[in-house]
């Protein structure tokens, strides 16, 4: 068993997380449909990176982030058979639009011979599945994820893994999605320029998981290195907070819009600041019930320091001071 482990070199990558942060659309698990699918530009021939992976890739959960994946992995020159496992309803659909080459009705069989395994799931999925995968995997085999949050998957990793010293675990996570989630939204170029959050020092990083990471960036994104903690922490401030920000916004402004039936038509003169803050709030619960439960403690951080804040601002609306928070604040933009 190895799992990926950060050395004080991942404490540098806070400032590439804020960096490639904004990269991150609505939610991060799951844009129109992909020009690369069947009957499109086939892609480039197979590059270095697509020929470092010695086999076939399987991925669990044909959606949105794991159906782009399985197009930008073709579009990048990967030849060797991707297999996809999801339910029947989906896969079928992902192998008649050749998203996938075949389906497997399990997980053990989507394992058999693999040589990544890739858990695009939500959270608590990837949780359910990991000892049952962990005990498929062929030797060799490299197992990754695209979750949102790191700790707890890569406890359960160390955990699965456990008696497996021939198998390996990355954690990953991708910053990309859209609004819109599920296969009949898969892009090939949906990790064009986003970064890919992958836990552990590159410098010690095992060639299985640097050969990963190598195809990953043939396929657009920039693998970011880093600790499962320091993961948390910045994701929590970056990403978490910002959708419960949203959420509150929404929820005020419809309690006070219905307890105020005179300003109902005044909600058309919102302008381009409202509707950027309230983008978050039609997020559905579902993409992030997982998060929550598996970060809540870094969220409860953030909230409190987001809180005390907001206490201050409160306190210096009429002082000099809010001058200089509004100057503090400029210098937070995350550049592109």
């Amino acid at each position: 068993m190895r799992i990926g482990a950060a050395s004080g070199a991942a404490a540098r990558s806070w400032w590439a997380l804020a960096r490639w942060a904004r990269r991150g659309r609505a939610g991060c698990y799951h844009p129109p449909v992909s020009s690369a699918l069947p009957g499109s530009d086939p892609g480039p021939s197979p590059s270095p990176a697509s020929r470092a992976i010695p086999g076939a890739v399987a991925i669990f959960g044909t959606g949105l982030i794991g159906g782009s994946l399985a197009l930008a992995l073709r579009r990048s020159g990967f030849r060797a058979p991707i297999v996809g496992w999801d339910r029947p309803e989906v896969i079928a659909r992902a192998v008649e639009r050749g998203v996938v080459d075949r389906a497997a009705a399990r997980p053990e069989d989507a394992c058999a011979g693999a040589a990544v395994i890739v858990l695009a799931l939500p959270v608590g999925g990837i949780l359910d599945l990991l000892p049952r995968v962990a005990a498929a995997a062929a030797p060799g085999a490299l197992i990754t994820d695209t979750g949102s949050t790191k700790r707890r998957i890569v406890a359960a990793a160390e955990a699965a893994l456990r008696g497996r010293a021939d198998i390996e675990f990355l954690g990953g996570h991708p910053m990309a999605g859209r609004a819109n989630g599920g296969l009949d939204h898969a892009d090939a170029e949906l990790f064009s320029g986003a970064a890919w959050l992958l836990t552990g020092d590159e410098a010690s990083a095992s060639p299985a998981a640097r050969a990963w990471a190598r195809q990953l960036e043939a396929t657009g994104a920039r693998p970011i290195w880093t600790a499962a903690e320091l993961h948390d922490a910045a994701l929590a401030r970056l990403s978490h907070l910002p959708q419960l920000l949203s959420t509150a916004l929404g929820l005020q402004i419809a309690e006070e819009f219905a307890a105020h039936a005179d300003w109902e038509p005044l909600r058309a003169a919102a302008g381009p600041g409202a509707r950027d803050m309230l983008r978050l709030a039609a997020s559905p619960y579902a993409l992030w019930r997982d998060i929550v439960l598996t970060n809540g403690d870094e969220i409860d951080a953030a909230l409190t320091r987001c809180q005390q804040t907001l206490d201050w601002l409160r306190r210096n609306l009429r002082s000099r001071e809010l001058e200089s928070a509004f100057a503090a604040a400029a210098t937070a933009i995350i550049p592109k």
